[in-house]
């Protein structure tokens, strides 16, 4: 049987910001990065930004809070160096949470306080996707 899935992406996007000094700094190699004008999955249409991600994928669980935090500790520590890229890129920062949704098992979300406040300390955005299946 399906069960619901969970995948959080932390990205940093910009109109032209520099992948590989994001990767050095933050001393983390991306599990996705794409420059403005190059293809996407579709080859009619091209990303319309740069971007540096890191990908979770997608998880079987209930607990979006969890997969969140688990993206967050990737970063702990860090919070100064992704201010310094913000302002050197001119970029913004977005966490994405995809939930697919099957079998009408939709897991609880809840933002903590130390999610709110990890947000809040690098000026980051957070958008919620959901796919019932």
């Amino acid at each position: 049987m399906e069960k619901t899935h969970v995948s959080v992406e932390f990205a940093i996007f910009g109109e032209s910001i520099n992948i590989e000094k994001i990767s050095k700094d933050l001393n983390i190699t991306p599990t996705l990065s794409y420059h403005k004008g190059e293809p996407t999955s579709n080859p009619k249409v091209f990303y319309k930004e740069d971007c540096w991600e890191i990908d979770t994928g997608y998880k079987e669980t209930f607990y979006v809070e969890e997969e969140i935090e688990k993206v967050m500790a990737i970063f702990r520590g860090k919070e100064n160096e992704l201010i310094k890229i913000k302002e050197e890129n001119n970029a913004d920062i977005k966490i994405s949470v995809v939930i697919n949704i099957t079998n009408e098992e939709a897991p609880g979300i809840c933002l903590n306080k130390k999610i709110l406040k990890f947000l809040s300390d690098i000026d980051c955005e957070i958008e919620f996707d959901m796919y019932v299946f």
